[in-house]
């Protein structure tokens, strides 16, 4: 019987020879798909993500953290049933974008502050897309419209809160080892803020560049994917099975990457929850990443996949209760699809005031002619 490293290592030497084929068959669409996954980190992964990823490993470093968590204990400890010292991961995870939280996770069990129970509990909802990808480069850059960028942040945050939340109360319901972290003596070094800037810097620097070249490998398997002729197999395979076209043809692009699976939408012109689900689950290339960053496989597990998941598809509901309320300047649908904005009302408050305006003008139109014939 194969072993698992065997199975492990015929794997790697599968995918090995496949990449080096696909070199040697697609030369320009391995060129061509690498100089666009350069182009999307230069102008949206590293602006949107280093100075997150530097801040936060810097507050951990010096010890900020701690300060933050007990501030925010009761919050912490009454919604999600976590030691305080888990409030700023929890606030950076929010804020610095997908790895970020991860890698907060990480230093936290690394230095035994959290348990593996607590660490696995936080991977599952601290991975949340930053406002900077969110608002700037989604909503303002892409969509040309913050409104639409803010509500997709605003999803984005709720899903991972919720689940949170809802993963605390689990935690209290089946009593465990959780709260021997709490009161583990942690050895407390005289922290020297010079060397906690650079090694803040090292470790995002190091996240950074592998994430980059993570984006550009999936951004020259995308490329050869759509040359060779899978992404059309695949979606004409889901439309066979009831899918729409528009639909089908996003579906490949938001499995594999984030940022290209957010332009497949844009192109395709579908309404704004598209853009949570794709948000919402990150795509392999930021598990990856995350994996990368976690730099502990005990606390990455297979409901991690699920998790993300379900947030995609908890998002992309909060998005549309969202625009149920409020429904965002048609400029978003005009620059998603490069349809004619509608003339129409969009909803019963705007058809109201369409015919009042309506009545006003004949009214005031009839009296104009009765005022000249007197």
């Amino acid at each position: 019987m194969i072993s698992r490293s065997e199975i492990k290592k015929n794997t790697a030497v599968v995918c090995s020879l496949l990449l080096f084929a696909l070199l040697i068959f697609f030369p320009s669409d391995c060129a061509e798909g690498a100089l666009t996954g350069l182009k999307n980190c230069a102008l949206i992964l590293i602006p949107s993500l280093f100075p997150y990823m530097l801040l936060s490993l810097f507050v951990m470093y010096t010890g900020t953290d701690e300060k933050i968590g007990r501030f925010f204990s009761p919050v912490v400890r009454i919604l999600f049933d976590l030691p305080p010292i888990c409030a700023a991961p929890i606030i950076l995870s929010l804020t610095g974008g997908y790895p970020v939280g991860a890698g907060c996770v990480r230093a936290l069990y690394s230095d035994g502050k959290i348990t593996l129970e607590q660490a696995r509990r936080m991977m599952y909802f601290c991975v949340c897309p930053g406002p900077a990808f969110m608002i700037t480069a989604i909503g303002a850059v892409m969509l040309r419209n913050n409104t639409a960028g803010i509500i997709l942040y605003c999803s984005q945050v709720i899903s991972s809160l919720v689940i949170g939340i809802f993963l605390g109360i689990i935690s209290r319901m089946r009593p465990t080892e959780k709260n021997s972290a709490d009161i583990r003596k942690i050895q407390k070094n005289k922290v020297i803020l010079s060397s906690a800037f650079i090694n803040a810097a090292r470790d995002s620097s190091s996240t950074v560049i592998t994430m980059t070249a993570l984006v550009t490998v999936f951004a020259v398997f995308t490329r050869v994917l759509h040359s060779s002729g899978i992404v059309r197999l695949f979606c004409e395979t889901l439309v066979y099975f009831g899918a729409g076209k528009r639909e089908s043809e996003v579906i490949f692009p938001i499995i594999l990457e984030v940022t290209g699976g957010c332009c497949s939408v844009n192109d395709s012109g579908l309404p704004l929850w598209w853009f949570a689900f794709a948000a919402g689950f990150g795509g392999l290339c930021v598990h990856l990443q995350i994996l990368s960053v976690s730099g502990d496989n005990k606390i990455m597990t297979p409901l991690y996949l699920l998790f993300r998941i379900i947030n995609s598809i908890l998002s992309g509901i909060i998005v549309m209760i969202f625009c149920i309320f409020y429904n965002p300047t048609e400029e978003v649908f005009l620059t998603m699809g490069g349809e004619t904005a509608r003339l129409t009302s969009t909803g019963p408050a705007g058809s109201v005031a369409l015919l009042i305006l309506c009545i006003l003008f004949v009214l005031s139109f009839h009296g104009r002619r009765s005022f000249r014939r007197n």
